[in-house]
């Protein structure tokens, strides 16, 4: 152990026949495991990594001006919430609503970005799929530009209870 050399130091899939085999059962064994799997499990897989992937990461400028506008507000909330695949950045409990903030840059508010790149299109993909599945769950919701939230930090709870007030009707 101490002062040992391991067997494959300094081995990769690439030079050592061993590493590579075992790489591929592996990656075989997992296709099969994962296509056993229905839809229903492989959502619960996809939005617990997902959710893990989000508890790790930082609180935005953006989310944390909503997040203490929510609370001023006294609304009952959860941050990161997982909902199928996706992780919304608020649902509010009592009103079965979901907030977003979108970063002008990393989902391609189209205000400023005229030429997407890859991930701003990926992003916006993924925005367009959480919009569906929103509507088709019947859940209200409110996507927030980031210029918007910086521009009206003032008045975003008026925009926010306007929002909700129009679920209510």
């Amino acid at each position: 152990m101490y002062g040992k050399i391991s067997w494959n130091s300094g081995k990769t899939k690439y030079t050592d026949d061993r590493i590579r085999k075992s790489g591929e059962k592996q990656s075989i064994f997992r296709k099969k495991y994962w296509n056993s799997l229905n839809n229903e499990e492989r959502d619960r897989i996809i939005g617990n990594l997902s959710l893990a992937a989000n508890k790790a990461k930082k609180d935005t400028k953006i989310e944390i001006i909503v997040k203490t506008t929510l609370e001023k507000m006294n609304v009952n909330f959860i941050k990161n919430h997982r909902q199928g695949r996706f992780i919304f950045d608020f649902y509010l409990t009592d009103y079965n609503f979901v907030i977003e903030c979108q970063g002008d840059y990393w989902h391609g508010n189209p205000e400023y970005f005229h030429e997407l790149n890859d991930v701003q299109i990926k992003n916006i993909n993924r925005d367009k799929n959480k919009i569906k599945y929103l509507i088709d769950s019947d859940i209200n919701y409110l996507f927030l530009w980031e210029n918007e939230i910086h521009r009206n930090k003032e008045i975003l709870n008026k925009i926010i209870l306007e929002k909700l007030n129009e679920k209510v009707i």
